[in-house]
């Protein structure tokens, strides 16, 4: 099965955001493609994230965005 992934940024550092996701989604189309598929998780900022094994926590004012694979 083929996945396709994309960003798109909106609001004041959105642009900034979207590049982000963009080099991790990069990251793992080269390195990690032929594993499971990236899974997302938003959690208000002041939660306590689990780090994730293999991927990134995007922190944003009011959330933190999870992109984990593995």
């Amino acid at each position: 099965m083929n996945y396709e992934l994309g960003v798109y940024g909106h609001g004041y550092h959105g642009a900034e955001l979207a590049r982000r996701l963009h080099d991790q989604i990069k990251v793992w189309d080269h390195a990690w493609r032929h594993h499971p598929e990236p899974a997302f998780s938003l959690y208000p900022a002041d939660a306590t994230v689990p780090n994730p094994t293999v991927g990134r926590i995007f922190r944003k004012r009011h959330t933190q965005l999870v992109m984990a694979w593995a």
